[in-house]
């Protein structure tokens, strides 16, 4: 860290007088150890917070003294001992390491802020992303709920049509039988009253018959009367007679008394013919009674049958209607309480459509504060090379490091050496003159 020349013995008066180059030299050292010392003593107080201030002042003293060390290093090479060579030296090693770690820690906070930032924007975008996934999840649930829904429906609504079908089936299957049955009364009855009709007719024959007999059994006893009758009035017919002439009433009388015998007979058997007559009447009266009796029970037989069909089609026919009307309510049921789930999910799905809606404007706008925060270049970088963005990031870091504290004590070193060589070409000049 020396030149073939001493500083030293450069005059004051040409050592104040410098080159633009020189001055840009020196400009850019300042800068670059202002930087760096701003960057270095910000991260050793963030490092240590506790005593910030302090720790900062300590800093900046700390920078300061390793740039004028620097500068006195190269000055003073050749006069210093060997011991404080290794002392300074080292210093500003050590210097440079420690500004160097303080521009780490700065520049590391700050990637890890707006990395911080990132991650927490793309937290709350997951979240949205999320809650926006789930109610797109739910709308599917909702859609596929709403046509299991109408499944269910047209599946309970297809019993319920058949369960009609099965009533009206069962009721046009039963009419036919009650027919039948009427039929089959109504066939039974007619043969009743024709058998009873025929039993009546032929009892109304036969008692016509035996009256008929009798009648005529009392006509030849009225007739044997008549002989009988006309034999006495022949006698009084004669008169009661005179002188030598039969006296014809008397005979008459006396033939009379002679037919009492057979006219009683006679009586007797006209008597017992009209009781005959009678007990056929009343025999035939009893007969027919019971034809009558037969007659009104098998009437009275019809028509519990027929109520009793005509009772099994109305309670079939009200079954039918019953069915029918509770089938019809059922059916009203289903499609009210289907419309009502409809109207709900329909309400359900707009709603989540709503909030998948505003979950999209709220992660475009989370991913423009990303796209206004994020390190996409270095992301792009970190894409290229298949690495991490943190490992691209540190190893950036790294190099920033590496490359910016050394290069303000370089500078600072050249700053010093373009000074001496600008003092020693003006002395040079100078000497020229004073010859000349």
């Amino acid at each position: 860290m020396h030149d073939e020349f001493d500083s030293a013995s450069v005059p004051s008066r040409n050592r104040r007088l410098c080159s633009p180059f020189t001055l840009l030299i020196g400009a850019s050292a300042l800068f670059i150890a202002g930087c760096s010392a701003y960057f270095s003593v910000q991260g050793l107080g963030l490092l240590f917070a506790g005593a910030a201030v302090a720790v900062m002042v300590m800093a900046a003293s700390l920078e300061a003294g390793k740039l004028v060390a620097a500068s006195f290093l190269y000055r003073y090479w050749r006069v210093m001992r060997l011991g404080m060579r290794f002392y300074l030296s080292a210093a500003v090693v050590v210097l440079i390491c420690i500004t160097s770690l303080g521009n780490y820690g700065y520049l590391a906070r700050a990637y890890e802020k707006t990395n911080a930032e990132i991650a927490l924007l793309e937290g709350k975008l997951g979240g949205v992303q999320k809650e926006v996934d789930d109610a797109q999840s739910r709308i599917d649930g909702s859609r596929a709920s709403i046509g299991s829904d109408g499944q269910v429906r047209d599946r309970d609504a297809a019993a319920v049509r058949s369960r009609m079908a099965a009533a009206d089936k069962t009721l046009e299957q039963s009419l036919p039988l009650l027919a039948e049955r009427r039929k089959a009364i109504q066939a039974k009855r007619d043969a009743d009253v024709k058998m009873l009709s025929q039993r009546q007719s032929d009892q109304r024959g036969l008692l016509d018959q035996a009256l008929a007999s009798e009648e005529q059994g009392i006509a030849a006893a009225n007739a044997q009367l008549a002989v009988l009758d006309r034999a006495v009035d022949t006698y009084i017919a004669d008169g009661s007679g005179g002188f030598l002439k039969s006296d014809g009433v008397k005979k008459g009388q006396e033939l009379r008394s002679q037919q009492e015998p057979q006219r009683q007979q006679i009586a007797s058997e006209i008597a017992e013919r009209r009781r005959r007559q009678d007990a056929l009447r009343q025999d035939n009266a009893r007969v027919a009674d019971g034809v009558n009796a037969e007659v009104a029970a098998d009437q009275q037989q019809y028509r519990e049958q027929w109520s009793k069909v005509d009772a099994e089609e109305q309670a079939l026919r009200k079954g039918r209607a019953d069915s029918i009307a509770s089938a019809e309510k059922e059916l009203a049921g289903i499609q009210l309480r289907t419309d009502s789930r409809a109207s709900t999910g329909t309400e359900e799905i707009e709603s989540l459509y709503a909030r998948i809606r505003s979950g999209d404007e709220e992660s475009q706008q989370i991913r423009l504060q990303i796209a206004a925060t994020d390190i996409g270049s270095y992301r792009f970088v970190a894409r290229v090379l298949h690495a991490e963005a943190d490992d691209v990031v540190k190893w950036l870091m790294l190099v920033m490091v590496l490359v910016f504290d050394p290069l303000a004590v370089t500078l600072t070193i050249g700053f010093n050496i373009a000074l001496a060589r600008d003092g020693l070409r003006r002395s040079a000049g100078a000497a020229e003159r004073k010859i000349a």
